[in-house]
């Protein structure tokens, strides 16, 4: 007597990841919104935060001076780099 084959039924698929927004952004917006800032100001503040956050997915609380010192470097060298391109 030999062993069956077991068979597998599928009930359901896996869940799906949950989406999870990044409320860094959201505490962006309230610095922002909280400020008195003109709209070239407020772009710049924008698009250095966002480049921040591109660059460390840490949540704000998590956030030591430290870390803000490595991307300090971290943007100084990049600049370094884009000035010293070679075209």
């Amino acid at each position: 007597m030999s062993i069956p084959e077991p068979i597998l039924i599928v009930y359901s698929e896996l869940p799906k990841a949950i989406a999870t927004s990044d409320l860094r952004q959201a505490r962006v917006d309230e610095f922002l919104a909280s400020r008195s800032l003109q709209p070239k100001s407020r772009k710049a503040y924008q698009a250095d935060l966002q480049i921040f956050m591109d660059w460390c997915d840490l949540a704000w609380v998590d956030v030591s001076r430290r870390k803000v010192t490595q991307f300090k470097t971290f943007g100084n060298v990049t600049k370094l780099l884009k000035s010293n391109k070679v075209e």
